[in-house]
């Protein structure tokens, strides 16, 4: 953490300054399981991968985001990283059936990664809120109205994120 404070403020543009923010260094299934229920409107989920060593294997079961569906307010968002598709397909399929079900809404979308030099996959579930409903032009007046400017995330790319088929290395039949 203190090599990225150090070096990489071309990526963090001082977030680790935010008061909001809180850095948590500890065993993500004993905070889920310590954390306060509905309390969160948004949870993000950026684990390591789902494959190879697996050591976060168990942030990825149906179990889990059923844990924390029960800190998320009724309301509430999860997003999660989701590994890559068109390498490792199975793996990414089973975390999207393991969130369908958890939650009523389930959307997949990928998006290139120019620090990691190739795309990775991620979810957003939620039991009432659906990004696919969002028109360019709903999310840019939130964007307005909270005072946020991005580098990347716009309302035309919120658009194309979710509308961008996700591939997967499996054959077609």
């Amino acid at each position: 953490v203190e090599l990225a404070k150090k070096y990489l403020g071309v990526m963090h543009r001082g977030s680790f300054n935010d008061p909001r923010a809180k850095i948590l260094i500890m065993d993500g299934l004993k905070y889920v399981e310590e954390a306060p229920q509905d309390y969160y409107d948004v949870v993000i989920s950026d684990l390591t991968d789902p494959y190879g060593p697996e050591i976060s294997r168990l942030l990825y079961t149906a179990e889990f985001y059923s844990r924390v569906r029960r800190l998320m307010r009724s309301d509430g968002i999860l997003v999660t990283q989701a590994g890559n598709s068109f390498f490792f397909p199975k793996v990414y399929e089973e975390i999207v059936s393991n969130l369908r079900e958890v939650f009523r809404i389930v959307r997949e979308y990928w998006t290139w990664i120019p620090s990691f030099g190739y795309a990775c996959n991620y979810v957003i579930a939620s039991d009432k809120h659906d990004p696919l409903l969002l028109t360019p032009e709903d999310v840019e007046r939130v964007l307005r109205s909270r005072g946020v400017v991005n580098k990347y995330y716009d309302g035309n790319q919120h658009y194309v994120m979710f509308r961008n088929k996700v591939l997967t290395g499996r054959k077609e039949t």
